[in-house]
């Protein structure tokens, strides 16, 4: 095996975050009518989940430290396994909260996953100076997202919605064959300098650093706002067939963003990535108005869908540029900047969850949301030079 494995370990590393992420909100409504539960209690589960990741992400380095990069890897790959395994088992015994256990699980994998998979894919020796890996890893969660919905919805109608345990156990197969594949694959000494990085406080003491955390955390809100509602907004609030909704909602969202990321991954141009980023984000405020204000169900779902294109590029492309503005960062940059997101992971959905239960209308929770994508475009002006 060689470092091209350990690309591919991460690659899938991220499929694994994609299933543990984008199962659960597929099965919002389900949840609803099965555990007889409201849209604000369904929220909590986005809650919980990324809010689990936001500790994971301050604790991975610690973790690291102790057992190394390795068994941190598959620590993480083995709480993926778990967490998509008892998805299935707990709700059967424990009802609402079974569900919530087992995300919890699943969610803190993905948060140690998601620091350690930068960290480890920006370390490996680069063949080429063609290609940006930090994209081409984050286009693999959204191939993996939409990998996700598409095979979901096909097994949903194929095997019914009561099926769905057998669904989560089917998706708990690549964790478990990521947390073996990391057994075996090489890894680059973290030992150099140059993922380690600089200190918490050596960061904190640069202005820009709060700026890049500030995008970050307007990035995720931007991203997971509508990545999370999407389907039930598809079911409920357009009343659209959810096989349907589901394709033409998150899932052709997903392939949005798969295709730009993929782009941006492979192309090696050198693009002005502040001022795409910026203009990505505009373009995102546009699209969430289209979602949210047009008459037409079939072109809101396609304003769902697109706002895939304009926000692929935020959370690879700050996190590209952060590594540009401060190049010592290392796994600490990493780790921090992931925390930022996962804050905006958490609180965006949660956003959409209050106003929407305070005014009874998802509609009016995603127009909110849109406030996450304007604030990305504000403070792209304040964060230094283009990166690539």
């Amino acid at each position: 095996m060689d470092h091209r494995d350990t690309a591919n370990a991460c690659y899938l590393c991220y499929v694994s975050q994609a299933a543990v992420n984008n199962l659960p909100p597929l099965l919002f409504a389900t949840f609803q009518r099965q555990f007889h539960v409201d849209i604000f209690h369904v929220g909590l589960l986005v809650m919980l989940n990324f809010g689990t990741q936001l500790l994971a992400n301050l604790a991975t380095g610690r973790i690291s430290q102790k057992i190394g990069y390795r068994r941190s890897i598959v620590l993480s790959a083995w709480c993926s396994t778990l967490g998509l395994l008892l998805l299935g088992l707990l709700p059967r015994w424990f009802g609402f909260s079974g569900v919530m256990a087992a995300l919890l699980i699943g969610a803190f994998g993905c948060g140690v996953g998601d620091v350690l998979g930068s960290a480890i894919i920006q370390a490996l020796p680069r063949t080429s100076g063609k290609g940006n890996p930090m994209a081409l890893l984050h286009s693999a969660y959204c191939w993996g997202m939409a990998l996700v919905i598409g095979l979901s919805s096909l097994l949903f109608h194929l095997l019914g919605l009561d099926a769905w345990p057998v669904v989560a156990w089917f998706w708990a197969l690549f964790p478990l064959c990521d947390a073996f594949l990391f057994l075996r694959v090489p890894m680059v000494s973290m030992e150099d300098g140059r993922t380690d990085g600089t200190s918490l406080r050596s960061l904190f003491s640069h202005p820009v650093f709060w700026v890049l955390g500030g995008m970050m955390f307007c990035a995720a809100g931007s991203e997971i706002s509508m990545n999370q509602w999407a389907s039930l907004f598809a079911e409920q609030g357009l009343g659209v067939d959810k096989a349907v909704g589901d394709l033409l909602g998150p899932c052709l969202f997903a392939l949005c963003m798969a295709v730009v990321r993929t782009w941006y991954g492979v192309s090696g141009a050198r693009i002005p990535l502040r001022r795409v980023l910026g203009f990505s984000a505009l373009v995102a405020v546009l699209l969430y108005g289209v979602a949210v204000f047009s008459p037409n169900r079939f072109v809101a779902l396609l304003g769902c869908a697109f706002t895939g294109f304009a926000v692929a590029l935020l959370w690879p492309g700050t996190l590209s540029l952060s590594a540009t503005v401060l190049p010592h960062g290392g796994t600490m940059l990493f780790g921090t900047l992931a925390f930022f997101g996962n804050i905006g992971s958490t609180l965006g959905p949660q956003v959409v969850s209050l106003a929407s239960s305070a005014s009874g209308d998802l509609k009016r929770g995603l127009l909110l949301a849109g406030l996450f994508p304007l604030g990305m475009a504000i403070l792209t002006a304040f964060s230094g030079s283009d990166g690539s």
